[in-house]
């Protein structure tokens, strides 16, 4: 699932092996992925990669039509582990219909 909003700041997300409702911790051993990219692009700010970034998904709806839920995260940029530099995103929320 990948958004954005009017300023092209945008949010991507990979979700591997769920497959009920239920809050699911993401971080840099998980499948899944919370990714921000700022509009000006060249980095990405996500779950996956580094340690010390972590998110939280929580799926409210899943059939074999739609999934939906909300997600806030802390991430780091992937290609500058040794970074200290961090983006949060809180209060997200996605509604995905599946196509077969």
């Amino acid at each position: 699932v990948v958004g954005a909003d009017i300023n092209s700041n945008s949010i991507a997300i990979n979700l591997l092996g769920i497959t009920t409702t239920g809050t699911y911790t993401l971080n840099a051993d998980s499948d899944s992925v919370l990714a921000y990219t700022p509009p000006t692009g060249g980095l990405s700010y996500s779950t996956g990669g580094c340690s010390d970034v972590s998110g939280t998904m929580n799926v409210t709806f899943i059939d074999n039509t739609k999934i939906e839920g909300t997600f806030s995260f802390t991430g780091k940029d992937v290609d500058n582990c040794a970074t200290s530099a961090t983006k949060t995103v809180t209060n997200g929320s996605f509604r995905c219909v599946f196509v077969n």
